[in-house]
């Protein structure tokens, strides 16, 4: 299973890798800061729950 969603103009990723989660997120436009990992494994219950460790990441990341 693989999602995408958009967010905060980011492009994010999530797909089942195994026994947990697989986020990426990718900035779609060269103004937004690149994120230092582009993809990392998210202990996650549920893709959902993913998903939301993901914007809370791109949220960190665009903190003044």
């Amino acid at each position: 299973m693989t999602a995408t969603q958009f967010y905060r103009g980011y492009e994010i990723t999530v797909e089942l890798n195994g026994n947990g989660w697989r986020v990426s997120a990718h900035p779609r436009t060269p103004d937004l800061p690149i994120t230092r990992r582009r993809s990392v494994k998210v202990d996650a219950a549920s893709a959902d729950k993913a998903l939301e460790e993901a914007k809370k990441r791109i949220d960190a990341l665009l903190l003044p």
